[in-house]
């Protein structure tokens, strides 16, 4: 192990030191034509700030694109488990494994919404009943009289 320490330290060392003699075997042997100006450091300064605001921008649209995508996804994916849940749901009430169905009513009547909820629609369901039953009963009773009225006259 301390083998490849040390020569993982030596090719540091050596990289650092042949870029350090590199640079200025350069510096001394090639000089430089012209000096830059203010004016030079203005424009690179323009053009970095220009390419940098691009490449934000470029990774930013990438970002908001892949967030849209990955929403779109886990949205379907969401749809295809509470349908399939559904389904799975129907198919147990359907084959009464384990009284599902007694269950589901359970666990549902344990919120006061929905027992009052279904209360109503019991409620109301019962006077349409009753209210149809009287109808019946009326018509019953005024087909029976004219029938006692036809049967007293016709004797």
């Amino acid at each position: 192990m301390a083998i490849h320490k040390a020569g993982l330290f030596s090719g540091i060392v050596g990289g650092l030191l042949s870029g350090a003699a590199t640079f200025g075997i350069m510096n001394y042997f090639c000089t430089v034509v012209t000096r830059p100006s203010l004016s030079d450091a203005v424009s690179i300064a323009n053009t970095y700030i220009v390419f940098t605001t691009i490449i934000f921008v470029a990774i930013t649209l990438f970002l908001t694109v892949a967030g849209l995508w990955f929403t779109q996804q886990f949205a379907a994916s969401k749809e295809l488990q509470i349908k399939h849940l559904i389904s799975e749901i129907e198919q147990k009430l359907a084959d009464n494994d384990d009284e599902v169905g007694v269950k589901l009513v359970d666990k549902a009547f344990s919120n006061q919404d929905v027992s009052r909820h279904v209360q109503e629609i019991l409620e109301s369901k019962l006077q349409q009943l009753i209210n149809s039953l009287r109808e019946s009963a009326k018509n019953d009773h005024a087909a029976a009289d004219e029938l006692s009225k036809k049967l007293k006259s016709g004797a």
